[in-house]
């Protein structure tokens, strides 16, 4: 299967500008293309995201960052635009930590509101409940942390090693 890349705004190869009718005509044709966003001092070459149709009409961004691949709902083909890919861009890129913050934070927002529709329900979601959620939500971002300090620890003992056997070649 062959993906086409979107290089910024432009669809390679067929000059059809993000969010124009062509656009929109475009992706009723296909199954998923590559988008790149434009290389500047926030984006580098591995901040490519691939966008894939899942169903009739609805839209995915997918990247895999540490060997775990991150989802971002892009909504349907008529939603997709140049400003919602961006913003999957920005969200997909984010380091662990930042991401998993982000990710507690609507888990947060999502699980405030069931126990809310819950005790409106009278079934009683209690307080520790809430909290039991939060403290998993808390270890599960304490955990990212200390797997983006185990990568950066990891490549530094990596450059010393490597510049150590340098130096015993020199010397």
């Amino acid at each position: 299967m062959e993906i086409t890349l979107v290089d910024d705004s432009i669809v390679e190869n067929l000059c059809i500008l993000v969010g124009s009718d062509a656009w929109y005509c475009w992706l009723g044709t296909i199954k998923s293309f590559r988008y790149q966003p434009a290389q500047t001092a926030k984006y580098t070459l591995r901040s490519d995201i691939t966008v894939r149709n899942r169903t009739k009409d609805y839209w995915y961004a997918y990247r895999k960052v540490n060997c775990k691949q991150r989802t971002y709902y892009l909504g349907k083909t008529s939603e997709l635009s140049y400003e919602k890919l961006q913003m999957a861009v920005d969200e997909l890129s984010l380091s662990n930590t930042e991401y998993v913050k982000l990710i507690s934070e609507r888990k947060a927002v999502v699980h405030k509101k069931v126990c809310t529709t819950v005790r409106d329900n009278s079934t009683g979601c209690t307080k520790s409940m809430y909290n039991t959620i939060q403290a998993l939500d808390n270890w599960e971002l304490k955990y990212y942390r200390l797997e983006d300090e185990y990568s950066k620890l990891k490549a530094a003992y990596e450059k010393l090693y490597y510049e150590l056997k340098q130096f015993k070649v020199q010397h």
